[in-house]
């Protein structure tokens, strides 16, 4: 509590300390306070006054088009502008106002390059620099004036507020007037360039639009001859006829399987015959012949027929029959050449010459059959994609026709292009035009008051500060016995009739 207290009475005494070194220099403060005032009002009479005229414009950024032509002008989008979008639109639409076009056409309308006193400086100049023209050089320095005359700032929602200072109150209006109908005439320019180079309609044009018309046609044709080539049965390309066709395959499978088996055990009990060589004949080669056409008969049908349809069905027993045929040939040269051999070792002879014969064939038949099959559902998996590339096709026709319409009518709409350029010419108007101000704007001697009183008690301030720092003589009893070491004992104060 006691520290609480020390803090306390320590801020008030350093505070009474304070206000009593601020007494005894209070004219370090006052007369510094009073000359810069002095100075500060006195020099705001000697600084030549400016007026301030400012015009209202409005921009529309969604001029109403109509809609087939809509997005012939460029457009801002509809979403809402953040602070940051508006301050880039203002810093964009200020660089255009102040750019070195518009400003040197507003320059010439008005004249401002006769002015005397720019001619004395532009020849000045001129004199240190002989290669440079006079003309650039009175433009640049009348740029250069105009735009630190020129402010330019939102009024509102698609409002904009052009300022001009100048000496002369008519001078500003006019020039604040001039210098907004020469933006909107130049900002309505652009707008229209950029409408008449979208409506210009040429043949080069024309003829574009009709080339890709006829190039969406010929790749709808390719696409239709595709999708023809490609045309099979549903019922081809089935999933039960595929199954059939893959069982098929899968018995035949199983049969090679069982015949490599017999193969093997015939080998074994033809041991004592010798070297198994065989056997052949004109009729047993045409007869093979005869089953390899057959077979591919067979396998051409696969893209053709259900699997399970009564001419398939004809093939298979068809190759029935010439294996029988071969059996029965391979039989009868067995018995022809193994005379000697008994009847059991000349059936196992047969059994195993015709085991090789129906191995040969089974697997040249699987094989036919796999690719055959294979070709199928490549065919299958195909349908689907040319589908989708003739449907794509069609819709480039259509889109292709839909644009060559508009173009066409776009060319004889001449009501449409004016409606466009009335719809631009528009877009800009001015709602609060320049007034000439009655008063000047500058210089803003209540400000320029408040600066300089500012700037002398800071000042003065400092002034008595640094009097007070210098000055060593003592103030408190506690400066003496901080200094010496020992107690004051007593004081002596200050009697005013003795002075």
């Amino acid at each position: 509590m006691s520290t609480v207290s020390n803090n306390s009475e320590q801020a008030t005494v350093d505070l009474r300390d304070v206000l009593a070194a601020l007494s005894r220099r209070k004219w370090y403060i006052i007369v510094p306070f009073v000359l810069t005032l002095s100075a500060a009002i006195g020099g705001s009479f000697l600084l030549e006054p400016a007026y301030y005229s400012t015009t209202i414009m409005s921009y529309n950024n969604n001029p109403s088009l109509i809609k087939p032509l809509s997005g012939l002008v460029a457009q801002s989008g509809s979403r809402r502008m953040t602070s940051e979008d508006r301050r880039r639109q203002l810093a964009a639409m200020t660089n255009e106002i102040m750019s070195s076009k518009v400003i040197s056409r507003l320059i010439r309308e008005m004249r401002l390059d006769q002015n005397p006193k720019i001619e004395e400086e532009a020849q000045r100049i001129r004199s240190s620099n002989p290669r440079l023209a006079l003309e650039t050089i009175k433009m640049e320095l009348l740029i250069k004036k105009m735009r630190d005359a020129i402010e330019v700032e939102f009024a509102g929602q698609g409002q904009l507020r052009i300022g001009v200072y100048d000496v002369d109150p008519l001078i500003a209006q006019q020039t604040a007037s001039r210098l907004t109908e020469i933006y909107m005439e130049e900002r309505t320019l652009q707008d229209l360039g950029a409408v008449r180079s979208a409506q210009e309609l040429t043949d080069d044009q024309l003829t574009k639009f009709e080339s890709l018309l006829l190039a969406a046609v010929e790749k709808k044709t390719e696409a239709e001859k595709a999708s023809l080539r490609l045309q099979i049965d549903e019922t081809i390309i089935s999933e039960d006829n595929r199954k059939t066709i893959g069982a098929a395959i899968d018995e035949i499978t199983s049969e090679i399987s069982d015949l490599n088996r017999d193969q093997v055990e015939l080998v074994v009990k033809l041991k004592s015959v010798g070297t198994l060589k065989p056997t052949t004949s004109k009729n047993l080669r045409s007869l093979k012949k005869q089953l390899g056409e057959d077979s591919r008969s067979l396998v051409n049908l696969m893209g053709k027929y259900v699997w399970s349809e009564r001419v398939v069905l004809n093939g298979t027993i068809e190759l029935n029959r010439k294996m029988i045929a071969i059996e029965k040939e391979i039989e009868r040269l067995v018995d022809d050449k193994y005379t000697k051999a008994n009847s059991a070792t000349r059936t196992d002879l047969t059994n195993y010459f015709v085991t090789l014969e129906r191995l040969d064939f089974l697997h040249d038949h699987r094989a036919s059959l796999r690719e055959s099959f294979s070709r199928v559902q490549q065919r299958a998996n195909e349908i689907p994609v040319a589908k989708a590339l003739l449907d794509q096709a069609e819709r480039e026709v259509s889109d292709a026709r839909q644009n060559l319409a508009l173009f066409k009518q776009q060319e004889t709409s001449n009501q449409l292009r004016q409606d466009i350029i009335h719809s631009a010419n528009s877009r800009y108007q001015v709602i609060e035009p320049a007034v000439a101000p009655l008063e000047p704007s500058r210089p803003n001697r209540p400000k320029i008051s408040i600066m300089g009183g500012i700037l002398g008690l800071i000042l003065g301030g400092a002034a008595a500060l640094l009097r007070e720092l210098m000055d060593g003589s003592f103030r408190k009893t506690s400066e003496v016995e901080d200094l010496l070491g020992i107690p004051v004992l007593a004081t002596i104060p200050e009697i005013e009739s003795l002075h």
